[in-house]
């Protein structure tokens, strides 16, 4: 028989900050971080093949460098973001119509690349600072959030 003094113990409630489970922390970390080289890769990509490219440049560039919470992030995600706008330019004629639409591509010239990159390159370093230092202040309160 259980006594009456032993059924109203409380037993302690664990404080849990987190629904992730603290073993599963470096999984998660390594999929934020192939997220934050991805997402600027396929905004990269978009700007190129859409005509609102701003949405992609304002959104997919802070978002990635937010995800990779580190200052490295000024390096990387502007390269990843060039690199998307390189395979926008390319890889969509070869699927579309095979290296001869490639060819006729290059050919016509790339109207628009020269505003993108006079315009394009001072808000993409400044969308990459801002989510840098988002992403580098998110990832201190990750490790201690007791402290803030």
């Amino acid at each position: 028989m259980v006594s009456q003094g032993q059924s109203e113990q409380k037993h302690p409630v664990e404080k849990r900050l987190w629904v992730r489970r603290e073993e599963d922390w470096p999984q998660t970390k390594l999929l934020l971080l192939i997220l934050g080289i991805e997402i600027p890769l396929i905004g990269g990509f978009w700007v190129w093949n859409n005509d609102p490219w701003y949405y992609a440049l304002f959104l997919t560039v802070p978002l990635g460098a937010l995800l990779l919470r580190s200052w490295w992030a000024l390096l990387i995600v502007p390269v990843v973001f060039a690199i998307g706008i390189a395979l926008g330019i390319l890889l969509l004629p070869l699927l579309q119509g095979g290296w001869s639409a490639v060819q006729d591509r290059l050919e016509s010239g790339l109207e628009g690349v020269d505003i993108l990159l006079f315009m394009g390159t001072p808000a993409i370093i400044g969308l990459t600072a801002l989510g840098a230092a988002l992403g580098v202040g998110l990832d201190k309160w990750m490790q201690h959030p007791s402290e803030s």
